[in-house]
Order: C-alpha cells, then sequence, then structure tokens
C-alpha cells in the first residue's frame, strides 16, 4: 500500500513554475541526490536546469558578504516548442522529473534525474512526436561574488569552472560541470530517436583534483555505466520508501505531503559535512540570509519527521556542522559573556563560518539578537535522536559532549535570585539589533526579558537530557 501511495505522489506543472530563480525556496520542480541538487523551470522553447551542490559556499566572513552560491545553468533551446504545451511531472517515487513539450506535431519527452552516490544531472531526451525537433542544449556557469571562472575542454568534454579563492576566505571552494562536447553543434532528434546528456558535478571538497574527476566522470558515464548507476538508483529510492514509516489514514491530502516532505529532505542529505540550509536549492547567487544554517528554529525543523519515521540515517549531516561551530560558540561565550560553555548567534554556515553579520554596534555585528536559548533549541535534534535509538555510540561522539558544552554555558550564566535562578537579558524571540535602532526603541527594553519561556523549556529538556545519557 505505502508504495501505491508514494507512486501517486507527484508536482504537476502545467505552465513554468513560479518564483523558479529566487533569493528564497524555488517554486520549481526540483531533484537531488543528497548533495547535487536541481531545479527545473523556465518556458518549455528555453527549459532550464539550475545546478547547486551543498558544499559550494563563499566562506568569507562579513555582513552581507558570505553564503551558499550558485553553480550555473543548463537550457535546452528549443525554438519549435515556443507557445508549446507544458508539462513537467516530480515523481517522487523514483526521484524523477519528467516533462513533456508539444506544438504542431514536434514533441519533446525528458527525464532528469541525480543518480544516488554518483554526482551527477542526467537528463534524457526523446522525440516522441510526428515530427523531428532541434534541441540546442547550453550550459552557463555563474559568475560574480568575487569568484574566478574558466572553462575548456579535454578529451572530447568540455568543463566550466567557479573557484572562491580569495586570500581572506575561512576556506576556499572550487566546483567543475563537465559534459560531452557538442562543439557548438545543436541536437537533431527524429522520431522516437533518443539522446542523453550528462553534467558531472565535482567540487574540491570531494577531491582536490575535482576538474580531473569531473572530466573522467563525464567521459564514464557512457550508455552502459548509465544504465548500472540508474538502477542503483532506484534501489536506492526503493530501499526508502521501504524503510519510511507507512502512513495511511484515509486523507490523501495529508498523506501526500507526509511522503513529499520526505523526498524533500531526502533529496538533500546526503553530504555529511555540508547539511542543506535554509533553501537547499540554490537558484539566485545571493540567497537570502545567505542561505544560512539559522540556530533559532529553521536549522532544526526541517529533521523532526525523519526523526520519527524510523529515518534517522538522514540527519548524519545536522550533527557535524554544529560540532564544527562549537568552538566558536565557545569562544562568544568567553568573549561576550565570560562564561564557559555555548553562546551561538543566529546564523551559522559549515565547517565552524559565521555567516549572519549585520553593519551594527550591537554584540560586534554578529547577530545574536537578544536571545541566549540558540546553542540549547541545536541540542534539540541530538536529544530526540538519543531518546528514539539510545544509540551510545552516537550519545559519546556528539549529543553528550555538546550537551555538557550547553549545561557549562547555564551553571555559569543563570542568576539565583530570591530564591530561584534567573535567566537575564534573554527575549524569547529575535530583537531588531540587525538595525541601527534609535536610543529608545523598545528592542533595548525586549533583550532586559528575563526567563522567557522557551529558556525555560529548553534548560529543563537539556538538563533531563544531561543526567539521562550521563548514567
Amino acid at each position: 500500500m505505502a508504495m501505491e501511495q508514494i507512486k501517486r505522489v507527484k508536482g504537476v506543472f502545467n505552465e513554468s513554475p513560479d518564483h523558479f530563480s529566487t533569493k528564497m525556496t524555488t517554486g520549481a520542480a526540483v531533484i537531488g541526490n543528497g548533495d547535487v541538487l536541481v531545479a527545473i523551470g523556465g518556458a518549455s522553447d528555453k527549459l532550464a536546469f539550475r545546478l547547486s551542490k551543498l558544499d559550494f559556499w563563499q566562506a568569507r566572513e562579513g555582513a552581507g558578504l558570505p553564503g551558499a552560491r550558485a553553480i550555473g545553468t543548463l537550457t535546452l533551446n528549443t525554438p519549435a516548442l515556443n507557445g508549446s504545451s507544458y508539462l513537467l511531472e516530480q515523481s517522487i517515487h523514483d526521484a524523477t522529473t519528467r516533462g513533456r513539450f508539444e506544438k504542431n506535431g514536434s514533441e519533446l519527452s525528458i527525464a532528469a534525474w541525480t543518480p544516488r552516490n554518483e554526482n551527477a544531472l542526467v537528463v534524457e531526451l526523446q522525440a516522441t512526436g510526428n515530427k523531428g525537433i532541434t534541441i540546442d542544449p547550453a550550459f552557463e556557469i555563474q559568475d560574480g561574488n568575487e569568484s574566478t571562472v574558466e572553462n575548456g575542454s579535454d578529451g572530447g568534454i568540455a568543463w566550466y569552472e567557479r573557484r572562491f579563492e580569495q586570500v581572506n576566505l575561512l576556506w576556499k571552494t572550487g566546483v567543475t560541470v563537465a559534459m560531452r562536447a557538442l562543439n557548438g553543434k545543436a541536437i537533431r532528434l527524429e522520431p522516437g530517436q533518443k539522446h542523453t546528456l550528462v553534467l558531472a558535478v565535482v567540487t574540491n571538497h570531494d577531491t582536490p583534483d575535482y576538474r580531473k574527476r569531473a572530466v573522467t566522470m563525464a567521459q564514464a558515464l557512457d550508455e552502459m555505466r548509465l544504465a548500472e548507476t540508474k538502477a542503483r538508483h532506484l534501489e536506492w529510492w526503493s530501499t526508502l520508501w521501504m524503510k519510511c514509516a507507512n502512513v495511511s489514514i484515509g486523507d490523501a491530502y495529508l498523506e501526500d505531503r507526509y511522503y513529499g516532505s520526505h523526498y524533500i529532505i531526502a533529496s538533500c542529505c546526503g553530504n555529511r559535512a555540508f547539511p542543506p540550509g535554509l533553501f537547499a536549492w540554490i537558484t539566485d547567487d545571493n540567497p537570502a540570509w545567505g542561505g544560512d544554517y539559522h540556530a533559532n528554529y529553521n536549522f532544526q525543523a526541517p529533521w523532526w519527521g525523519v526523526l520519527t519515521s524510523n529515518l534517522v540515517e538522514l540527519t548524519e549531516p545536522y550533527d557535524k556542522a554544529i560540532m564544527d561551530y562549537l568552538p566558536r560558540m565557545q569562544a562568544y561565550a568567553q568573549r561576550f559573556l565570560n562564561v564557559r560553555g555555548a553562546y551561538c548567534n543566529v546564523g551559522f554556515g559549515p565547517k565552524g563560518l559565521h555567516v549572519d553579520c549585520s553593519n551594527t554596534p550591537y554584540d560586534d555585528g554578529l547577530n545574536f539578537l537578544g536571545q541566549k536559548s540558540n546553542a540549547s533549541f541545536l541540542a534539540v535534534n541530538m536529544i530526540m535522536r538519543h531518546y528514539l535509538t539510545h544509540d551510545l555510540d552516537y550519545a559519546e561522539k556528539y549529543a553528550y559532549p555538546y550537551i555538557v558544552e550547553v549545561m557549562n554555558f547555564w551553571e555559569d550564566y543563570l542568576v539565583f535570585e530570591d530564591g530561584r535562578y534567573i535567566s537575564p537579558n534573554d527575549c524569547v524571540n529575535e530583537c531588531l539589533f540587525y538595525e541601527i535602532l534609535p536610543e529608545d526603541s523598545i528592542e533595548f527594553q525586549r533583550a532586559k526579558d528575563r526567563n522567557p519561556i522557551l529558556s525555560l523549556a529548553l534548560i529543563r529538556m537539556v538538563s533531563r537530557a544531561a543526567i539521562d545519557i550521563s548514567k
């Protein structure tokens, strides 16, 4: 029954998706292999595939500077389809988006997928009308934001590269996209004929020699290798759906969203060192808030469903990013509050990157925004995982060391007053300290709140977990 439900779930687009290229969440059809992410949309005669990858960041720190970045766009230029019918179907059971576009007997069908365990985009093309059709694919690498772009060819493979390599970066990032060179020639498909485009996508975080790896992969993914890769891809998704807790409540709307949300999280959670940020699929080179990890709810919430649906392995990327940022939290606790433990600002990124900064004098513009609870909030997922799995190896490596630092913070920060402990200068919501405020702004009063309900609840949760895990 579960697989029948899952096959029913499709995202259907009868016109070009709204909010395709956006600084926030794309409205396009999306596919992903847990690392390489692709948003699909645009007019039928210029169907576009926007590429991003979870480890492609500009790691420069400062106000408005760092963040996840776009890689580039593959466009299928097909003049005969100008004004054609439009159908895109995003199928979650096999993580494939299919399209069909027809005008005056010229019809193009596509199937796009990102192979699990192969960092590539595969686009299968077929002329399914009674006329031939000409497609002119073009790839454009994203530029700007002080990046270096380059392109070339090697052994019949065209490659495109974008790099962030300035000296003031916390760490450097480069990506190569490689595909079989068409040498300026369009693809002509007669009725029934097929053609497959393969784009390999490799970064320096995958391997130092990422250009060579991308070119080699593009050369190797021939028809036989693609068939093997597709079989593994389908097996991976079939196994995932068989493991996923079955929900059958007689409400198709809720069931579809249950399985659909699992498709989204599975599509973008496969790189353990680089979890997805606010939007995962990056379709604009300057995503809002840098596409960061928001510690006051947004980073935690997407994983709550998979923790309770038998797909705990999808949460693997969550913990490493927090542990990588922990030294920063400890330094901030000492620097700003003169206490031990973990004190976290609102927005951070992978590999210890501080993302969320403003040109303000408050907390040196590092945007703690009056909240003392963020580090505790980040512990919620760890605590959920511990109680759901009782995995002692996980508790020893991640949950307990982190929770100890959270407890160290509260032990030093709380003030004993009139027979009870107080969390002073602690706001339940964000204060607007990312703006320059007038001296009489109410935000300064809000920042002096005491014992907000969120902090009280989190202190209770973390304290109990610390005792339970330590037994």
